[in-house]
C-alpha cells in the first residue's frame, strides 16, 4: 500500500504473511518515497503498525521552525541533525520531534526529518555513514532527498494512515498519541488480577527472547506468589516425535516449586542465561 505521492512524499507498507508468527503480528516491508527515491533504497522488514503509528504522530505533530525550513537543503539537514543528535559538548536534550523515521530505517542508515513552517512541512532524508570515534554520521557526500508537502496533503496522509491502522491494528490507539501538557500526570492503576494478566502476557511476548526456545514448540505454566513477590514461568516441549501431546506431570505441584526454588535471575532484561532447566525427577521432589 502506498500513501501519499510517491513523486513527492508518501509511505509504502505492506504485511508480509510469512514474517509474522501469528494473527496480531504485522511485520512487513515499509519505506519511505521522497521526491521519488525510495527510503531504504532495499527490502527491510518492520513492525508495520509501530512505524506507521510513528509516522501518524509526527505528521500531526511536526515542529515548526521557520529559520530552519527556509534553509538550503544541506545546511537544515545538517542544523536538524544537531538537534536531534546533539553533541556531548552542547549540554543539550535530544529532540527527537524532527525525527520522522522508524527504528528499523534508521538502523540502515537513514536519517530522515521533518520540519514545519505554518501550513507546510519539508521532509529531508539520506542514507549516512556513522563515524564511531566522533560519535558522529558523516555528512561529506551524501545525497539528500527532500520534499514539501502543504496542509490538504497532509491531511489526506494522516486520514488515510488513521483509516489503515483502525482497521487493521489492534494496537490502533498507541497511533493517536496525546501530548500532555505541563501540568497534566497520566496515571493508570490496575488491580490484582490485571497485574497477573499484564506479567503473563508480557512473558507469553517475550517467551522466545527470556527462555531461549520458540514459543511455538513449547507450552507454559505460570504461578505467582502474592505474600512472597514471586512469579514462575515455566515452559516444556509441546508434542513428541509423533504429534502427540505432552502435557505437564500431574505429580508437579508448582505453587509449591514456587516457593522452595530461588530466583534464576536478578532480571529477564538481558542478554545473559535467565532461567535453569530441571529435570522432571528433580520438580517431583520439590513438588512434597
Amino acid at each position: 500500500m502506498i500513501i501519499g505521492d510517491p513523486y513527492k512524499f508518501a509511505v509504502m507498507f505492506d504485511a508480509v504473511k510469512e514474517w509474522c508468527a501469528g494473527s496480531t503480528e504485522h511485520n512487513g516491508h515499509f519505506a519511505f518515497c521522497v521526491d521519488g527515491e525510495m527510503l531504504p533504497g532495499r527490502i527491510i522488514n518492520s513492525v508495520t503498525d509501530v512505524a506507521l503509528a510513528k509516522v501518524y504522530d509526527k505528521l500531526k505533530n511536526a515542529p515548526e521552525d521557520a529559520g530552519v525550513f527556509d534553509m538550503d537543503a544541506e545546511e537544515a539537514f545538517e542544523r536538524i541533525y544537531d538537534l536531534v543528535y546533539p553533541s556531548l559538548e552542547s549540554n543539550r536534550d535530544n529532540d527527537y520531534r524532527f525525527e520522522l523515521a522508524p527504528e528499523e530505517v534508521i538502523d540502515e542508515g537513514y536519517n530522515i526529518f521533518l520540519v514545519r513552517k505554518g501550513s507546510e512541512i519539508r521532509v529531508l532524508g539520506a542514507r549516512q555513514d556513522y563515524d564511531r570515534e566522533q560519535s558522529r554520521c558523516i555528512f561529506e557526500g551524501i545525497e539528500i532527498v527532500e520534499a514539501v508537502i502543504d496542509e490538504e496533503q497532509r491531511e489526506e496522509m494522516l486520514s488515510r494512515i488513521e483509516e489503515y491502522l483502525e482497521t487493521h491494528c489492534e494496537q490502533y490507539r498507541r497511533a493517536v498519541m496525546d501530548h500532555l501538557d505541563e501540568n497534566t500526570i497520566r496515571i493508570v492503576k490496575i488491580d490484582e488480577e490485571a497485574l497477573f494478566e499484564f506479567i503473563y502476557e508480557t512473558f507469553n511476548e517475550k517467551h522466545d527472547f527470556i527462555m531461549n526456545t520458540d514459543a511455538v514448540e513449547c507450552m507454559n505454566w505460570f504461578e505467582i506468589d502474592w505474600e512472597n513477590h514471586a512469579f514462575l514461568y515455566a515452559a516444556k516441549k509441546f508434542e513428541d516425535g509423533n504429534e502427540n501431546i505432552l502435557p505437564f506431570p500431574k505429580d508437579i505441584d508448582f505453587k509449591k516449586i514456587l516457593k522452595r526454588i530461588p530466583a534464576t535471575a536478578a532480571t529477564v532484561w538481558t542478554s545473559e542465561k535467565v532461567y535453569r532447566d530441571y529435570t522432571f525427577d528433580e520438580l517431583r521432589k520439590l513438588s512434597f
